[in-house]
């Protein structure tokens, strides 16, 4: 179903990281490709915004029905792209919409409906990079589409290919695209022993040829140590590095798949990594251990990994934090929560709106809440701001809103909604 109802810059994460994080070739500025926007760090392109909102919201656009799932919303030019359940089919689908009108234009089957306690459907975003769109179903099997039609043009089937078994929670990973690479964590053979209760997972990082699938590099991992959280860029001085972080460690590799720094770190990080300046990456646990900041500091040709400072004040349960001019903002479970991203020290915390998820935009957030509640507040370590609020969603929402050329796009796990944040409507 569909309703319809009534000076630009970059914030510039170049002054928060070493140097600028990429994902392939630079999207352009008004997209949003991938898991956490252009550069997975969850701030967005700058562009002509409401500075407050009215009492009853901004206009909404349309409005679509959708099945069960916590996939992102990607988008690139007028094509708009998320993946959820069809459940009378018991299927999962990706589905391209056109951003500003809201009509369907085509969608494919990634896999089988994955059913599971805190939610059905598929968890992992799609990426679209160079005319294709690569997505995950939550069973295991990663597919590449034309973005203009959504013919399909290769798939493989972890299970099949690798012996990976599902993870209790579901395959997660969001797939990153670097030029001609798709890079993935992908599960892998089960360690067999006589006893079930003793085995486990053995599981693979992948870099798939982009044009073909054909695997291009495997690095096996340690038992036990699959989990949620998807990869990310980081250019040092020294190269690029591919960050994973696993169930134990977080470690990275280079293009050619080969190991260059591991360091055992929190258990139960399902966030993604938060890169800040000076080669600091901040990682938070979902668990009760709370957050750290590491530093990566070269020593010949080895790269030394340690601790600045841990903190029980940043639990981010799977949502990621992320850092504006210095300082982090993110859900301490069910806390919005701002800490000076140096020193770890508390600024500010606001409770009410569940374990939401939050962006970045121009000196402002836009945040989510767990139950649809939309708010926009001050990015300031001051004091918490509230610049705006209104019931945006319907049903659980655990999935952050993406935020391109003014316009806000966000779901539910009932719900696919567009609104209209601009301060001049063409």
């Amino acid at each position: 179903m569909i309703r319809h109802t009534a000076s630009a810059r970059w914030i510039r994460t170049a002054l928060l990281l070493l140097l600028p994080l990429a994902a392939g070739a630079e999207p352009p500025a008004a997209d949003w490709p991938q898991y956490r926007g252009p550069h997975r760090d969850g701030i967005a392109p700058a562009a002509p915004m409401l500075a407050a909102w009215p009492d009853d919201g901004p206009p909404r656009l349309w409005s679509h029905e959708i099945g069960a799932g916590f996939s992102g919303i990607s988008v690139s030019g007028d094509n708009l792209l998320t993946m959820f359940a069809v459940d009378a089919d018991s299927n999962e689908v990706l589905v391209c919409y056109d951003r500003m009108t809201g009509m369907e234009r085509w969608r494919h089957v990634v896999g089988d409906l994955f059913v599971e306690e805190f939610g059905n459907g598929p968890r992992s975003t799609p990426t679209i990079a160079d005319g294709r769109v690569f997505a995950l179903g939550a069973t295991g099997t990663l597919h590449a589409v034309s973005l203009g039609e959504g013919t399909p043009l290769w798939s493989v089937a972890f299970p099949e290919r690798f012996g990976a078994t599902t993870p209790i929670r579901g395959f997660a990973v969001s797939p990153l695209v670097d030029g001609d690479l798709v890079i993935m964590e992908v599960g892998g053979e089960v360690k067999r022993d006589p006893d079930p209760a003793n085995r486990v997972m053995q599981t693979r990082l992948v870099a798939f040829d982009a044009a073909s699938g054909e695997v291009r590099w495997e690095y096996l991992l340690d038992p036990g140590s699959l989990g949620y959280c998807s990869p990310l860029i980081r250019d040092t001085p020294h190269g690029r590095e591919y960050l994973f972080t696993t169930s134990r460690h977080i470690l990275a590799l280079d293009r050619e798949g080969a190991l260059l720094w591991r360091h055992e770190t929190l258990p139960g990080i399902i966030a993604m990594p938060v890169l800040a300046d000076g080669g600091r990456i901040f990682l938070s646990s979902s668990g009760d251990f709370g957050c750290v900041m590491l530093e990566t500091v070269r020593e010949g040709d080895s790269t030394v990994v340690r601790e600045l400072w841990t903190s029980r004040r940043m639990k981010n349960t799977f949502n990621s934090s992320l850092i504006v001019d210095g300082y982090l903002y993110g859900f301490n479970n069910a806390t919005l929560t701002c800490m000076d991203a140096a020193t770890g020290e508390l600024a500010w915390r606001k409770r009410g709106l569940g374990k939401g998820g939050l962006i970045a935009a121009d000196g402002h957030l836009v945040i989510i809440g767990d139950k649809g509640t939309a708010v926009l507040a001050a990015a300031s370590p001051e004091a918490y701001v509230e610049q705006g609020r209104f019931q945006a969603l319907t049903g659980k929402c655990w999935t952050i809103p993406t935020l391109v050329d003014g316009m806000l796009y966000c779901r539910s796990q009932n719900e696919l909604v567009a609104y209209d944040l601009r301060t001049e409507r063409r």
